[in-house]
């Protein structure tokens, strides 16, 4: 299902999801786009990437949850830095369930495993093909569970 939003000059520009597909001219005109994901949009972030802390958000599932369609967002250095996992886009200290904010070590400790923002468990290992365009921090991302 696609959602459409109108920007100050009249362009329509056509979401599935977070992702932007198709841009409307007021003439009516459609125009594919290749953009990257709009973050403000994902409404739910399912995992925490280890030792990244990248956050990832589930577009897709298939295959009995062993390939996923995501979304991603990079963390900044200063998120590494103080261990802030659960923190969708800046660290809050307002956030009970950060580790920055209990000042704790962050739970996300393996590199190429998946954790659960709510439970914090490990969801194993997964190899990843992400692609962020230009300098964007946020992209899209293929995760395939390694067995």
């Amino acid at each position: 299902m696609t959602t459409p939003w109108v920007d100050a000059r009249g362009r329509v520009t056509l979401f599935v999801g977070a992702q932007p597909v198709a841009v409307v001219n007021k003439r009516g005109k459609s125009t594919p786009v290749v953009r990257s994901p709009v973050w403000s949009k994902v409404r739910t972030i399912h995992f925490v990437e280890g030792v990244t802390l990248n956050r990832v958000s589930i577009i897709q599932s298939t295959h009995a949850k062993q390939r996923m369609q995501c979304i991603v967002r990079k963390a900044s250095a200063a998120q590494i830095d103080q261990h802030c996992d659960t923190c969708p886009k800046v660290h809050r200290s307002t956030n009970p369930s950060c580790s920055a904010t209990l000042k704790l070590n962050t739970f996300a400790s393996k590199p190429g495993h998946l954790y659960s923002i709510k439970t914090r468990r490990d969801q194993g290992a997964w190899r990843s093909s992400t692609t962020f365009l230009g300098a964007s921090k946020t992209g899209n991302a293929t995760y395939t569970k390694l067995s």
